[in-house]
């Protein structure tokens, strides 16, 4: 009987090639997307997880208007922060974090920084980085800097036991 069932079956699929090639293609795109869909998801759901304070840390973007088109943006204008800490009480405070594409040379060696930057020394009471060399009351310091444990052997080409102080301070942090 269910050998029957089979052969019935398997009939049908060399009858219908086309329509079953595009069912097939149409429910592998249909999974790919959701599978995209669901990663998304979970990068923005847990971006902020590894800070002690990730679930009461949001992001504040700005949406542009021109020409009747709506762009959105990943940042928002500077004074804003201050006007947030001012008028909102439900806010604790605000960090403003810069990104910068910046260059570094060592010898002949050219490479990408991707750094960042950030106004508010008190940063560290809202994110949590394990800290390898160093303390965050550090930053009071105008030539101190926090750098990735790859980005202290990149500079340096040392091991973090190593790290020598240079002529500005850096502090590894992992």
């Amino acid at each position: 009987m269910i050998k029957n069932y089979l052969l019935i079956t398997f009939r049908s699929l060399l009858k219908n090639k086309v329509f079953i090639r595009i069912n097939v293609f149409g429910m592998g795109i249909a999974i790919a997307c959701c599978i995209v869909g669901y990663l998304a998801l979970e990068y923005n759901s847990n971006f902020d997880l590894i800070h002690k304070n990730g679930k009461h840390i949001y992001r504040v973007g700005a949406i542009r208007q021109f020409e009747n088109k709506h762009t959105r943006f990943g940042h928002a204008p500077l004074p804003l922060g201050e006007i947030i800490d001012r008028t909102l009480q439900d806010v604790d405070g605000s960090s403003r974090y810069f990104p910068s594409w910046s260059n570094f040379k060592r010898n002949t060696d050219l490479f990408a920084a991707n750094l960042s930057y950030t106004l508010i020394r008190n940063s560290f009471n809202y994110f949590r980085f394990d800290l390898i060399s160093g303390t965050p009351s550090d930053l009071k310091d105008k030539t101190s800097v926090f750098i990735s444990e790859s980005m202290a052997i990149r500079l340096f080409t040392t091991h973090r036991k190593h790290l020598v102080k240079q002529s500005l301070r850096f502090m590894a942090a992992s």
